[in-house]
């Protein structure tokens, strides 16, 4: 159970250090804070909902009705 917190934890924590670096060379590359943020945005929206998505295939799985 600690070793799956421990690579979940080092998983998640690369992701943000890579989204972090291509953040900054697109600031680099002339991007504007603006249309970045609404990318980050419009990603989380399609995020939330292949979580709901996710979590309905979950609950029919194990729920059936």
């Amino acid at each position: 159970m600690a070793t799956e917190r421990i690579t979940t934890y080092s998983k998640v924590h690369y992701a943000e250090e890579a989204l972090r670096e291509a953040i900054y060379v697109m600031i680099r590359n002339g991007h504007s804070m603006e249309a970045i943020i609404e990318a980050l945005m419009s990603l989380k929206i399609e995020m939330v909902n292949a979580m709901d998505w996710q979590k309905a295939v979950s609950d029919a799985m194990y729920k059936p009705t």
